[in-house]
């Protein structure tokens, strides 16, 4: 399965090299996430998205100026978040059952058509995880990253990104997003070639 990630491009070194960074619940947007939950702080969550070209992700999460890194994941270690406009009382469920909770949200979230990997950190594997000093990413490979259409090339945070892709992920298709012409949605520059943004 080919699934996002929209990150900023200060952390997409890490996010290359490690994997998908897993965040803890209290660093989620939604003010419900691990309600009633024992030990939340026990709990990671990697958040992605099935398109790379999500006008209101862009809007949200990459400012339009950051980047999307695409990634290839194995069907068995990710769910699909559903969304609903009914909630359930977290007092009268179990543990296991607030758990599966965190595959549920609003429906206002739908937009974003998430997919979720959750990890519980006392029992995590490292075959799958990366723990760096208690921040751990979900070891995925990295097939693609795009960034915004107001992506400043010139800024040294890029150059750093853009000089580290050319010299360890050579075989990464890079990408830069421009508004279409013929309808209101994103697309790909089919010229871009990031080797030229680089300056030397």
């Amino acid at each position: 399965m080919k699934l996002y990630k929209y990150t900023n491009i200060d952390y997409a070194i890490k996010a290359l090299e490690y994997g998908i960074y897993a965040g803890r619940l209290n660093q989620l947007n939604d003010p419900y996430e691990g309600e009633g939950i024992l030990y939340p702080e026990s709990y990671r969550i990697c958040s992605l998205t099935s398109s790379s070209k999500a006008m209101l992700m862009w809007a949200y999460y990459g400012y339009h100026r950051e980047c999307c890194i695409g990634y290839h994941i194995a069907d068995e270690h990710v769910r699909k978040v559903i969304y609903t406009s009914d909630y359930y009382d977290h007092i009268d469920m179990t543990n296991e059952e607030l758990i599966e909770n965190l595959y549920c949200k609003a429906k206002e979230w739908n937009h974003e058509n998430e997919y979720r990997i959750i990890c519980h950190t006392s029992q995590y594997d490292p075959s799958l995880w990366f723990n760096n000093e208690e921040n751990y990413y979900f070891k995925a490979r990295p097939f693609e990253i795009t960034f915004g259409l107001n992506t400043n090339f010139k800024e040294e945070r890029v150059q750093k990104l853009l000089n580290y892709i050319l010299e360890h992920k050579d075989n990464l298709k890079v990408n830069k997003c421009r508004l279409s012409h013929k309808k209101y949605e994103i697309v790909y520059h089919k010229q871009f070639d990031f080797k030229k943004e680089i300056i030397k």
